[in-house]
């Protein structure tokens, strides 16, 4: 059994594409996940048939950023 851990990828409640924006590149690498990136790691893993047990991160990092609450409030990360 394998895992993909996406990071942020859709926008949250009524949030706006602003906000969205800001806070899907609140992460190391200062980009968007995106869907398309999830998608990509997901059919690797499927490909990869030796790889077994594994949890691949697809979050460009957002997994090493504390935060107080949930990404849909804070544009300023």
């Amino acid at each position: 059994v394998n895992a993909v851990s996406p990071g942020l990828t859709l926008p949250s409640g009524d949030q706006d594409a602003a906000a969205f924006d800001a806070v899907a590149r609140a992460n190391l690498l200062r980009r968007p996940v995106g869907a398309e990136a999830v998608a990509e790691a997901v059919v690797w893993l499927l490909e990869a048939r030796s790889v077994t047990g594994q949890n691949v991160f697809v979050d460009a990092g957002q997994r090493f950023i504390a935060r107080d609450r949930d990404v849909m409030f804070g544009g300023d990360a």
